[in-house]
């Protein structure tokens, strides 16, 4: 498993993730300074539909523990290629409130298989669409240059509740080694529409 970066930063309730290049598996969330933290875990698996997926092969099982030493959790959402603002539950099973928007260009697989827990957190992956990547302050708002983009809603209650100021995010990639690839990957103050794309929009 490859932990390409984790960031220990706290911003408001909101968060913009993007990524470039054949990359990415999944990202986690874990509060800091809390005895028994609880942590959230996004692992995107390979399919082209919408919304949490939990019947790929991909898929993490909900008592399947999976992650970096450390920061290991069961109960991760499974989601697929895209989706409008959808509900995250944490580590323990439990409805968080944070909520997630992403798009993405499409899905693939880095080819590890589904052996084991870890594997599956590495398997499927949403993908980039090559373009040249456009970062900016405040958050542009779904450009196709910056997918696949994340934007995350209602951390700042959620850390509250868990009696928490900060968190730390890890992000797990992968990449394609033999073809000079490069990941690029940054996380910002987010404000604006949080929804991927129109409800009547095509996939």
């Amino acid at each position: 498993m490859n932990l390409k970066d984790t960031l220990a930063l706290l911003f408001g309730s909101n968060f913009c993730l993007g990524r470039k290049a054949f990359i990415a598996a999944v990202t986690a969330l874990s509060v800091n300074g809390v005895a028994s933290a609880a942590s959230i875990g996004v692992n995107y698996v390979d399919t082209g539909n919408a919304g949490v997926q939990n019947g790929t092969a991909d898929a993490l099982g909900s008592a399947e523990l999976a992650g970096v030493p450390g920061y290991e959790q069961l109960n991760w959402n499974n989601l697929g290629r895209w989706g409008n603002p959808t509900s995250l539950n944490d580590g323990f099973g439990v409805m968080t409130g944070v909520n997630v928007a992403w798009d993405a260009n499409n899905t693939w697989n880095s080819g590890v298989g589904t052996s084991t827990a870890n594997n599956k957190l590495m398997a499927g992956y949403i993908d980039a669409t090559g373009q040249p990547n456009i970062p900016g302050s405040p958050y542009s708002g779904w450009n196709n240059a910056n997918k696949p983009d994340a934007y995350v809603t209602g951390l700042g209650a959620w850390l509250t509740s868990q009696g928490a100021s900060s968190y730390s995010v890890l992000v797990y990639t992968d990449g394609d080694a033999t073809e000079g690839r490069i990941g690029e990957y940054w996380l910002q103050n987010a404000a604006g529409r949080t929804s991927a794309r129109s409800p009547s929009a095509a996939i």
